[in-house]
């Protein structure tokens, strides 16, 4: 956790239900997703191989199990991405994707719609290494472009919905607007999309809280 640790370490450790159970790791400086990915992997079990990482600013709608299958079907692949549709592509760099579903370029920005990173990725335990000889702390930004320069082999996984993000107090509000009409909307039932689907595994999230001045 980064900005505003403490508010966020005391909501998590008050969160009800107490499952899955959290592990706080503080970052002493601001490291960027690739540099925090990496200070958190001290905490994973030795035979984890496989695990999730979720920037905590951001939602998309869809669950991680076609992921997770694709990344067990396709041994050569590093990990999988989950992309979405952005009403607004500006704050993002775009993503150029095959006809297979991998990712071959992160694009410059632009204004208008555009497909861009979910912030949420399967990774393989071997990423870390290659992130460790990296010069990089941001990992859509820089980690991950010079990981497809080097040859790596990363998937995408469309989300079933649209990316809100929760950088600002106002962009929370708005998200939270979005969440309640889509709980209102959908069939008795019926499985509310959220970030991540029942998975037993690891997740490594990078938090921090919306700044107001």
């Amino acid at each position: 956790i980064g900005h505003r640790s403490d508010t966020a370490e005391y909501y998590l450790s008050r969160r009800v239900p107490a499952w899955p159970p959290v592990k706080i790791v503080r970052e002493s400086r601001p490291l960027g997703t690739a540099g925090a990915l990496l200070r958190a992997a001290d905490e994973l079990p030795a035979d984890m191989q496989t695990f999730v990482v979720a920037n905590g600013d951001a939602i998309v709608f869809g669950d991680l199990l076609g992921a997770k299958r694709r990344l067990e079907a396709e041994p050569e692949l590093d990990g999988v991405l989950c992309a979405a549709h952005a009403r607004d592509a500006s704050p993002f760099r775009t993503l150029r994707i095959d006809d297979a579903g991998m990712l071959r370029e992160f694009r410059k920005k632009h204004t208008g719609h555009g497909l861009v990173t979910g912030g949420l990725y399967i990774m393989r335990r071997r990423v870390l290494a290659q992130l460790g000889a990296l010069d990089a702390t941001a990992l859509e930004r820089e980690a991950l472009p010079k990981l497809l320069a080097a040859g790596g082999h990363w998937g995408v996984h469309l989300a079933t919905g649209p990316l809100l993000n929760i950088d600002t107090p106002e962009q929370l509000q708005a998200a939270e607007t979005e969440l309640m009409s889509r709980i209102a909307g959908r069939p008795r039932g019926a499985a509310l999309p959220h970030k991540c689907r029942a998975m037993s595994g690891v997740i490594i999230m990078r938090v921090t809280f919306p700044k107001t001045s």
